[in-house]
């Protein structure tokens, strides 16, 4: 067979696949719309536009190092979502990131609170959601938004057993992904990778191992030492002046 007759029989085969692909994207995206406004009813919305500005800069800064993501990004601030206590974003289809305040509030400096928002932004990135469907991007409505895209993993999550059969063990891998892709993002943006190995250490220190979808805490911070190893580090370290900023003026609203 010729390289011509051959490309002619592959052509369709790739249009194919795209397309398939890109219906699949369009009703992730819709779903992933769908869930926002859910959380947007019943979340308790702050009224932050310098936190919001700061997200959406810091968010424009992390998005050059992840994977095509071309997504249009929504940031949302929350100070919480019932019945969820969350301290790393909750991420939706589509590029909806909704920050909580306590992680805010628990991160020690900007590039803690950056290498959170690089992984929640990572999930969607990556599309992980649609990727462990079963074929059909409406099994993602069984699965619980706290787990679907992250969040929730340093608070109240979901009893493991109570999830999908097959889903856990794919979550946790993800999770690990997730974290590698945050790596490279944060040590493109500037920052330096280990505050987000200091800030898992720290949070998931504090849930016990049994109640959690996470992995592993000694897998990963294995996972991510061996990514931060391999990864080009920025030789200059960002002072996250604004951060702190925006932090301390937070903390001074709630008071």
């Amino acid at each position: 067979m010729s390289s011509r007759v051959l490309l002619l029989a592959v052509v369709p085969v790739l249009l194919q696949a795209q397309s398939a692909e890109s219906r699949a994207a369009r009703k992730e995206a819709a779903l992933g719309a769908a869930l926002a406004v859910q959380i947007t009813r019943d979340i308790h919305p702050r009224q932050l536009p310098e936190l919001n500005s700061y997200l959406e800069d810091l968010g424009r800064q992390l998005v050059a190092g992840l994977p095509g993501a071309a997504e249009q990004w929504e940031f949302r601030v929350m100070t919480d979502y019932e019945p969820v206590s969350t301290y790393e974003p909750l991420s939706l289809p589509g590029g909806w990131i909704f920050v909580s305040t306590k992680l805010v509030l628990a991160a020690e400096n900007e590039a803690e609170f950056a290498g959170m928002l690089a992984h929640a932004m990572a999930h969607v990135a990556l599309r992980q959601g649609i990727r462990q469907s079963p074929g059909d991007v409406n099994y993602l409505a069984a699965i619980p938004v706290v787990t679907l895209y992250g969040g929730a993993a340093f608070g109240d999550s979901p009893k493991p057993a109570l999830l999908p059969a097959g889903y856990l063990n794919t979550h946790r891998e993800q999770e690990l992904t997730a974290d590698r892709v945050a790596v490279a993002a944060m040590a493109s943006a500037g920052f330096d990778p280990n505050a987000l190995l200091s800030y898992v250490s720290r949070m998931q220190s504090r849930v016990a191992a049994t109640e959690s979808t996470l992995p592993g805490l000694v897998v990963r911070l294995t996972n991510l030492r061996n990514a931060i190893t391999g990864a080009s580090l920025p030789t200059r370290h960002r002072s996250g002046d604004l951060f702190l900023t925006v932090r301390d003026e937070f903390r001074h609203e709630l008071r």
